[in-house]
């Protein structure tokens, strides 16, 4: 079992966590220096969620919205995005004591973004997909398997990736076997799939951004042989746009993602989608975006049954997207009232019906050792905590409840103890909520929730 954690964290870059400017961070009475250090403090009680009271770390991690300049898709990152996610990774090793934490040196997606994938090297090997031929790239198809010719050329990363990758070779039963891990490099290049009238043709993304594609081989245990199964992520960011539902469709026409899933083989598509789970009608059924992929893929989160009457407080279970402080609400009014656990902060302040627009969505191979199902999917969220047991089970409408306990990170009542129904409406409570040290730091982290399941 591996457990992957995943977050859009909004404009991801050193700044976020490693400000060292001595300014006034707005909103609070703290210097910007002091905001990221707080963010990053929010940022790493994610590594440390529990189940039962058992700690339960991850073991793959992956950050969307990664700030980079941009060159093209697959051409090394640059700028405060990646000093950021070299930073995050300092920062996990530290605070799990865990120095067989890594990072792929992320990859251009598309203008002004990338992707940082870290993973647990403890009992993982990454496997690419693809090779990394030094410089700033752009990474390289592998010969395909059964084609002779040279070896292509690999180089290890240079600095400031130097380290972030291991050294020793991928080992017998995957893919590149014999080559050096950090010789390896992610997938942002894609062809059609077989049923597809362009079959085996490249697929251009245009000005989108390319999904995200990198392999681990999972060992037995402790890191030993023999190689139990492969794992495929495909790591998406849809674009935030009218075209964000073709573009979800259009995932199941790619060949990496649909055709040819080996016997122990697990793929993972995960991300942000930007398109709502659910539509926005009186049943909330499922949006027809997800019909192509859910015919090969389970989501992770799910609309499992017909919402409770009334319909208020239910959606609050499948957000994973929050709206920015003064569009937010924890409090109920005459002509309002705010229920758990979305009360009045979940959506956005610009779009409708924008709350539910990231999610996991898992594939298993044939094979026994493929495993699945995927399980204990769980939305973090440090606003009114996670797992979502406040009301007592069995909620109406079945929403996902989830698995993992992450703190509430908010400080005084109300807010350390949430209830069914958000208490009444004052002007303290108001600035209370908005405050830094509870919503203004949460949301001034990401507009996004994150994710974690096991695969």
């Amino acid at each position: 079992m591996t457990r992957i954690l995943y977050w859009n964290i909004e404009k991801f870059a050193a700044n976020k966590m490693a400000n060292p400017s001595t300014k006034r961070q707005r909103g609070a009475s703290m210097t910007a220096a002091q905001a990221s250090a707080a963010r990053l403090a929010y940022i790493n009680t994610h590594w440390g969620i529990t189940a039962g009271g058992v700690l339960s770390r991850p073991d793959i991690i992956v950050i969307v919205e990664v700030a980079t300049g941009y060159d093209g898709p697959g051409i090394l990152a640059r700028g405060s995005g990646p000093d950021g996610a070299l930073a995050l990774l300092v920062a996990l090793r530290a605070v799990t004591g865990n120095a067989n934490w890594m990072l792929v040196p992320p990859l251009q997606t598309g203008p002004r973004e990338a992707v940082a994938v870290y993973f647990d090297s403890s009992n993982l090997v990454f496997t690419g997909p693809w090779l990394w031929p030094g410089g700033v790239g752009p990474a390289i198809a592998p010969l395909a398997p059964g084609v002779f010719g040279p070896a292509l050329p690999t180089v290890a990363y240079a600095a400031p990736f130097a380290g972030a990758l291991p050294v020793a070779a991928v080992p017998a039963g995957t893919i590149n076997t014999g080559t050096a891990q950090d010789q390896l490099a992610a997938c942002t290049d894609f062809t059609y799939a077989a049923a597809h009238m362009n079959a085996g043709t490249a697929v251009n993304f245009g000005a989108l951004r390319t999904p995200y594609w990198v392999s681990f081989a999972e060992m037995s245990g402790g890191g030993a042989l023999p190689v139990v199964r492969n794992i495929s992520l495909f790591c998406i960011h849809s674009p935030a746009s009218a075209a964000a539902g073709q573009y979800l469709t259009d995932l199941a026409d790619l060949a990496e993602i649909t055709d040819g899933i080996a016997a122990n083989e697990v793929r993972v598509v995960l991300g942000d989608f930007n398109v709502n789970l659910l539509n926005n009608n009186a049943t909330k059924t499922r949006n027809a975006s997800y019909t192509a992929m859910a015919a090969n893929y389970a989501l992770g989160i799910d609309r499992p049954g017909g919402p409770p009457a009334p319909i208020d407080g239910w959606l609050g279970y499948f957000a994973t997207h929050i709206k920015r402080g003064n569009g937010s609400t924890y409090w109920t009014t005459g002509t309002q009232t705010d229920y758990y656990p979305g009360y009045g902060y979940i959506g956005s302040t610009i779009y409708q019906n924008f709350y539910s627009i990231d999610n996991i969505l898992a594939r298993y191979g044939a094979g026994v050792a493929a495993g699945g199902p995927m399980t204990d999917v769980t939305v973090l969220n440090g606003v009114v905590g996670s797992r979502y047991n406040v009301i007592a089970a069995p909620v109406p409408g079945n929403p996902p409840i989830g698995t993992y306990d992450l703190p509430i990170y908010m400080a005084g009542a109300p807010f350390a103890a949430p209830a069914a129904q958000a208490p009444a409406f004052s002007a303290g409570r108001r600035s209370a909520f908005n405050g830094w040290n509870n919503y203004g730091r949460i949301r001034s982290t990401s507009d996004h929730l994150a994710i974690v399941a096991d695969i």
